[in-house]
């Protein structure tokens, strides 16, 4: 009797186990929600509505589980007006800021043509201008948003859209208008909060490995077998210890695959053609648990890089964030752009300042003229990716002078052993992309090379057959810069601004 009691206590305290790693799959930054306390009423005067535009967003960073979301905007011909909804990027959780792609989905009213409503992150970010819900320009329309769960639904002037399935069941709310001026004369969020909080709760998960290991223990009594529970947690472990929830709230129905996956482990003493069935079961449980899990990023990953973070939805919005805040479309002077990414131009490592400020000061004391030098921060960047980056989403911007920079450890395998990211075809195609832009809208540029080996230890320079590239493209006004030996960062400003120095004052 006593050995049963024990096998019992086993059975609740592995199941219980069970539960708390698989209730770990949420990650602690949700764990609960930190959601927006109260309702939400934009407060302006009517003579000084909010005004949206392609020079100025508007971000609600409070975050919403449940909400219904009312305004009236107006939009200008040719206007497209983007509510990015169930918007997650990274934040700040226990002081640290773990990077990730964020996710948001979209909803799209114009004075264009009309399109599809809601868009998804990638669709939005591949689909550029035009489509949506069409209005008519100058005249007011209502905007409705329904969120419930991952499902969100609107209706903007009487239209309504059907249900339409998000990412993530709660985040922030981001306004942006391209084309022209969105104004918004009213906005309120009505909080709903989250009524399913309980599911992201470790207890919960505890409580019900509990009820999936008693089960388990019914069985194995009925075959005449005392069940395996010490393989209940340790299956539990090896699945959750490597998921990564990036502060998204996980599909409960794959919680439940993977807790069934680890409670039936318990009945691993079956053998033969039991034994088969029973591990093809765990397999398929695991395997359909991953694909409702797993979030696919490669069309984010081409166009930013991997963990772009708070990029995307900048670059989305057409601003350009550095060392002095965010930068918009249409400033005072002339704009010099620096594609290379944060590597390659960002020296904080190594005490020194951002080449962006340096080239900046050297080039406004050069001119005399209100210089702003652009320089979006990637942080895995590479020659094309910043190219497709540029010509992507700051087509809006004329830059008089674009950089584009390229480190001398292009063109090498990468850490994934999947081979280079640019070779010499990719490299001469970016390179004639970059050339027909320039020339078409009269810009200079200028190709830079960081060749500096001494102060990146490294052993070898530029591949040799990504420099005869380079040196094929500085034709016909191209200019090349090229970093080398131990330059600081204070003389490739200075050279930097001799290149494109000539070019601003033409």
């Amino acid at each position: 009797m006593r050995l049963e009691t024990f096998v019992f206590a086993c059975v609740v305290l592995c199941g219980a186990l069970t539960g708390w790693f698989v209730g770990g799959m949420v990650p602690a930054g949700v764990r609960p929600v930190p959601l927006h306390k109260g309702d939400f009423h934009l407060a302006r005067p009517l003579d000084n509505p909010l005004e949206v535009t392609d020079a100025r967003w508007c971000r609600l960073l409070e975050l919403y589980g449940d909400f219904d979301l009312s305004m009236e905007v107006e939009l200008g011909a040719g206007v497209d007006f983007d509510v990015l909804v169930r918007h997650v990027e990274p934040r700040l959780v226990d002081e640290q800021l773990l990077p990730f792609q964020p996710r948001f989905s979209v909803l799209r009213t114009t004075t264009g043509a009309e399109g599809p409503a809601w868009r998804t992150r990638d669709e939005a970010l591949r689909a550029g201008r035009g489509g949506g819900l069409s209005v008519a320009p100058g005249l007011r329309a209502t905007v409705w948003i329904q969120g419930r769960g991952d499902m969100v639904r609107a209706n903007v002037a009487g239209r309504s859209t059907p249900w339409f399935r998000t990412d993530d069941a709660y985040g922030m709310t981001t306004l942006v208008a391209k084309g022209g001026k969105a104004v918004v004369w009213s906005l309120d969020v009505k909080n709903l909060g989250m009524p399913r909080a309980w599911l992201w709760s470790r207890a919960f998960w505890c409580g019900l490995g509990i009820v999936f290991a008693l089960v388990v223990h019914a069985l194995a009594r009925a075959a005449g077998r005392r069940p395996l529970c010490w393989a209940m947690p340790v299956i539990a472990w090896a699945i959750a210890r490597n998921f990564d929830g990036e502060l998204g709230l996980p599909d409960p129905q794959a919680l439940v695959l993977l807790l069934a996956a680890g409670s039936l482990s318990a009945l691993g003493y079956l053998n033969g053609l039991r034994l088969l069935l029973l591990l093809g079961l765990l397999g398929t449980c695991v395997t359909i648990a991953e694909r409702r899990l797993e979030r696919d990023h490669a069309a984010v990953d081409t166009l930013f890089g991997a963990n772009a973070g708070r990029l995307v939805a900048e670059a989305y919005a057409q601003l350009v964030g550095g060392p002095r805040g965010l930068h918009a479309v249409g400033g005072d002077g002339p704009d010099v752009f620096l594609l290379g990414g944060k590597f390659l131009y960002d020296n904080a490592a190594f005490g020194e300042p951002h080449l962006e400020l340096l080239l900046e000061s050297r080039l406004r004391s050069l001119t005399k003229l209100p210089v702003r030098v652009l320089c979006p921060p990637t942080e895995d960047a590479d020659v094309d990716q910043q190219w497709r980056l540029f010509a992507t989403f700051y087509s809006g911007y004329r830059p008089k002078a674009v950089v584009l920079g390229i480190a001398a450890d292009e063109g090498r395998d990468s850490a994934t052993g999947r081979g280079p990211r640019v070779t010499a075809a990719s490299l001469r195609a970016t390179l004639q992309a970059a050339k027909a832009h320039c020339a078409q809208n009269g810009a200079q540029l200028v190709l830079f090379v960081d060749d500096r080996r001494a102060r990146y230890q490294r052993e070898q320079g530029l591949a040799e057959g990504l420099l005869q590239e380079v040196r094929a493209a500085a034709t016909d006004g191209v200019v090349l810069v090229v970093g080398e030996g131990a330059d600081p960062v204070a003389g490739l400003a200075q050279k930097l601004g001799i290149a494109v120095g000539k070019g601003l004052q033409r």
